[in-house]
């Protein structure tokens, strides 16, 4: 059996590698599109990986208001752990699991820290001004969307939370 052992020339070899890093281009950009503009998906599909971090006591959560909790998640082991340090939003609103909610403080339109403004009952992105109601819905400005609800559970009074960076 014949074998086709003809050299491609080199003009046809440059133009194959420039179709495929366009192709390449073409693929992250879109993958990056979107990540942007559908965010949940990725978290979606990424819940299955990120691990529950211990966020406090559920105690310490006072009823009936939002509190911010800061916390650190730790990657790695070992001398080469890393502490990233984040926060997250939390409201209980009587006994038992279901009365808590936690939102992600990261404003989905940019990334920027929302916060909680009582006298508004909001909570509002200081970049952009983006307004969200007390039950993080979006209600007004640039987001185009709520914020983000992590998963949670809890375990011997201490409530973690799934992280997703």
């Amino acid at each position: 059996m014949a074998q086709d052992t003809t050299p491609v020339p080199r003009r046809r070899f440059l133009a194959i590698c420039a179709e495929l890093t366009a192709g390449l281009v073409g693929i992250a950009a879109v993958a990056y599109a979107v990540d942007y503009f559908f965010p949940r998906l990725r978290r979606r599909f990424g819940r299955s990986n990120a691990p529950f971090v211990a966020v406090c006591a559920i105690e310490s959560i006072p009823s009936g208001k939002w509190h911010m909790v800061n916390f650190d998640s730790i990657e790695g082991e070992g001398p080469k752990a890393v502490k990233h340090p984040h926060s997250v939003w939390v409201r209980r609103e009587g006994e038992g699991v279901d009365s808590i909610r936690v939102l992600s403080p990261i404003c989905p339109h940019k990334g920027c820290e929302v916060e909680w403004h009582a006298d508004q009952t909001a909570f509002v992105c200081p970049c952009h001004r983006g307004t969200f109601d007390v039950n993080g819905q979006y209600k007004s400005g640039p987001p185009r969307r709520s914020m983000d609800s992590l998963e949670f559970h809890v375990d011997q009074g201490q409530l973690l939370v799934q992280w997703l960076g």
